[in-house]
């Protein structure tokens, strides 16, 4: 599922946006690529301080779609890759993958979990 080349985009900087949603509307949230930990079982961890919403959206529908991208990679077409994810989340509010992620991040309360379902290089 994740390729040579998308890993090779999460280790560049680059905005990853998040999106939730538990009625109509869409949220969008965003990190950077910098701040996301890959576990050994391929899920995403992700640092939070905020994301009110984003932690609401998903007590109520735990479905996430993420974008990962950086122009310093090669893509499809030429300079810049990016990809589609598509998978579930969970908040994490204790535990050894949330002490891990403090250590580099004190300020992050919580840890977005990822466990991406799909992916689709898009560029």
């Amino acid at each position: 599922m994740f390729t040579e080349n998308f890993w090779e985009t999460l280790h560049k900087e680059g905005v990853a946006p998040i999106v939730t949603w538990s009625g109509a509307e869409p949220h969008l949230a965003a990190t950077w690529n910098s701040y996301i930990h890959k576990t050994e079982d391929n899920r995403l961890l992700i640092p939070v301080m905020g994301m009110k919403t984003t932690q609401d959206n998903i007590a109520a529908n735990n479905r996430v779609k993420m974008v990962i991208g950086s122009k310093e990679v090669m893509g499809k077409y030429g300079p810049g890759a990016g990809f589609l994810l598509e998978g579930t989340a969970r908040v994490i509010r204790e535990g050894k993958e949330l002490a891990m992620m403090q250590e580099r991040f004190n300020w992050a309360n919580c840890i977005l979990e990822v466990t991406v379902s799909q992916v689709t290089q898009t560029v």
